[in-house]
């Protein structure tokens, strides 16, 4: 029983951050890529030298490539609510597209994913030992894939996910040892196909075919 994994993995990020109004903003920028091409085997022939042709059909190559990038602003408001309140804002972009080819299984996968996300959350302190957050982010997610299980390919797949989620937090000081937090928050993934899913779950022995 055989096992065996070829990476090579290339990436960067870039940074860019500035303060300004006398500290009370700020303003970061960022960007970042990795490409990650992979040869895999997972086979065997058991013991059996009658397998040999068998575990010869199970190769595969993996192309996985992601970007992220985006930008978020904070500012201290000093007037409306106190000298306590902060803004922050922003928007990001992920880009990611997987090509995943196991011919031995009857897998390929072919997939891209953009996914624009905005958000913004204000912070207040209505009063001590008060303090409040209110957030919120939209997400525009679309996939665009095609699959193939066993022996059959499915047309082009395009959906498009518009999800709102908000957040709410309310923390409070009881005393200088002693504080307590109330809070509600939402999450939300597509319903995407991840290159890691299928590989972890290969090391354990089952090749998993996800749709």
């Amino acid at each position: 029983i055989t096992e065996q994994l070829d990476h090579a993995i290339g990436g960067g990020s870039l940074t860019y951050e500035s303060v300004f109004n006398e500290g009370r903003s700020r303003l970061s920028l960022y960007g970042s890529g990795q490409h990650t091409s992979r040869a895999s085997y997972y086979g065997g022939n058991g013991g059996d030298p009658e397998m040999t042709a068998e575990a010869a059909r199970f190769y595969g190559n993996t192309s996985d490539a992601i970007f992220v990038g985006g930008g978020q602003f904070s500012h201290a408001i000093t007037s409306l609510f106190g000298p306590s309140a902060v803004l922050v804002a922003g928007s990001e972009y992920q880009y990611n597209t997987v090509r995943d080819a196991m011919p031995g299984y009857q897998r390929q996968i072919d997939q891209t994913t953009g996914d624009l996300g905005t958000y913004a959350q204000l912070q207040i302190a209505p009063g001590e030992p008060l303090s409040v957050a209110l957030g919120a982010r939209l997400d525009w997610l679309r996939i665009n894939g095609r699959y193939q299980y066993e022996s059959q390919l499915t047309a082009p797949d395009v959906r498009t996910f518009v999800v709102v989620n908000p957040r709410l937090s309310v923390i409070g000081q009881l005393t200088e040892a002693l504080s307590w937090r109330v809070g509600y928050a939402s999450g939300f993934r597509g319903p995407q196909a991840f290159d890691e899913d299928f590989h972890l779950s290969t090391l354990s022995g089952e090749a998993r075919l996800v749709q």
